[in-house]
């Protein structure tokens, strides 16, 4: 039996040489990570159920796209900083050659002027009591004047308008100063008047100079008046006028006239007798004229500069 196995290949290997074998054949494994492995898994997976589920949307790039940079012209001549300028105002020539801007809207000196005026007629009512009546007088009067004062401002700068574009100073523009000047002095007389008559009667000179300056005050208020009347008329047969504004600002001359002649029938009446009502009735019809008249001129005004507008703006759209 022995021989026999000898022939067949020799004694088999004994247990400790077997061990030493498969130790030498089979490397030592080492141990892996588990958690690369599950990301791969988990990648693949995701791929593929992206692959085979055409109704879910296409997963977006976490990267924003940017939109594409325009490419600059390099013959296009553009400033680095952009500033937004305003429109240039529209200018016309006239037949003298003068360049006339838009007119726009009325000053706020000429606003200013026109509104106190009516301020001021409307405190011009009489009043009951010495003390009042004489306040509310001054108050007026103060008004009055400060009125003419913005008005002579706001012609004195359309004068020199004027004369920075090569105009001479016109016959309009001497009324116009002569006008204000009457209208200062008319409230400044009023004014006046009314310090005048907190004295009443005693002493006599008190009385006097408050009737004295009264009479002053209307005939100056007469004067501005007129010459509002004439602008008036002259204006309705000037080419390009509005005639309702020039209509209105007649009217409102003549309700100033009649205010003055009012007034100057109230100041004779306190006169002759300071106890009689009739004073008061005519001091009442002098403040209701002018404050007709005052309204009348405000709408003058602004009708008038309206016309303005509306000329300029055919004149532009048609040359020529």
């Amino acid at each position: 039996m022995s021989n026999a196995r000898e022939a067949q290949g020799g004694s088999p290997p004994s247990l400790p040489e077997q061990q030493r074998v498969a130790s030498v054949a089979t490397p030592p494994s080492r141990p892996l990570s588990s958690q690369p492995l599950a990301q791969a898994l988990n990648q693949t997976v995701a791929l593929a159920v992206d692959a085979q589920s055409p109704s879910l949307p296409p997963r977006r790039p976490s990267v924003p796209v940017l939109p594409p940079i325009p490419q600059r012209d390099a013959t296009a001549q553009t400033p680095l900083l952009s500033v937004q300028q305003p429109p240039p105002r529209r200018s016309v020539q006239d037949d003298s050659g003068v360049q006339r801007v838009a007119p726009g809207g009325l000053p706020k000196s000429r606003l200013a002027a026109q509104y106190l005026d009516l301020a001021a007629a409307v405190t011009s009512a009489p009043v009951p009591g010495t003390t009042l009546n004489a306040v509310r007088g001054a108050v007026s009067g103060a008004l009055w004047s400060t009125s003419a004062g913005f008005s002579a401002y706001n012609n004195q700068q359309d004068v020199r308008a004027r004369h920075a574009q090569g105009q001479a100073t016109g016959a309009n523009d001497v009324l116009n100063r002569v006008a204000d000047a009457s209208s200062f002095a008319a409230g400044t007389s009023d004014a006046t008047s009314s310090v005048f008559s907190y004295f009443g009667t005693s002493p006599g000179w008190a009385a006097t100079a408050s009737t004295a300056t009264a009479y002053a005050s209307n005939a100056f208020w007469g004067v501005a008046g007129a010459i509002g009347t004439g602008q008036g008329v002259y204006n309705w047969f000037q080419s390009g006028k509005s005639k309702v504004a020039s209509g209105l600002q007649v009217a409102g001359g003549l309700l100033n006239i009649a205010g003055a002649g009012f007034g100057a029938v109230a100041a004779q009446r306190q006169s002759a007798d300071s106890n009689d009502p009739t004073a008061a009735y005519y001091g009442y019809a002098s403040a209701a004229a002018w404050t007709l008249g005052s309204v009348a001129t405000i709408a003058s005004n602004h009708l008038a500069r309206r016309a303005e507008n509306t000329r300029f703006a055919h004149d532009v759209e048609n040359p020529g």
